[in-house]
C-alpha cells in the first residue's frame, strides 16, 4: 500500500489493539473510471476484516478517492469496535 491510515482501538482488557490500514487508487478501473478501495484490520498479527472493491461512485480527484476509502474503513472500524468492546 502506498499510503495508509492507521485506525486504532482497544479490545476489552486484553491489551490487544486492532490496527487498520486503508488505501485507494484514483480511477484504477480504466473502463468505468472508478477507483479501487482496499482496507485490512489486524488483531494480534492476524487479519480479522478486509475488503477490496471498486468504489460505488466516480471520484473526481485522488483526494476524493482517498476520502471515500477512509470513510468506508471507518464505518467498518466503528462496527467492529461495537462487536469487540465489552464494558
Amino acid at each position: 500500500m502506498r499510503r495508509s491510515v492507521g485506525l486504532l482501538f482497544g479490545v476489552a482488557n486484553y491489551g490487544d489493539h486492532v490496527v487498520g490500514y486503508v488505501d485507494s487508487d484514483f480511477a484504477g478501473d480504466h473502463d468505468k473510471r472508478r477507483s479501487l478501495t482496499g482496507y485490512v484490520f489486524i488483531l494480534s498479527g492476524s487479519a480479522i476484516s478486509w475488503k477490496a472493491t471498486l468504489q460505488a461512485t466516480v471520484a473526481l480527484s485522488t483526494t476524493e478517492a482517498e476520502y471515500m476509502a477512509i470513510a468506508e474503513a471507518v464505518k467498518e472500524a466503528l462496527w467492529m469496535r461495537e462487536c469487540y468492546t465489552f464494558d
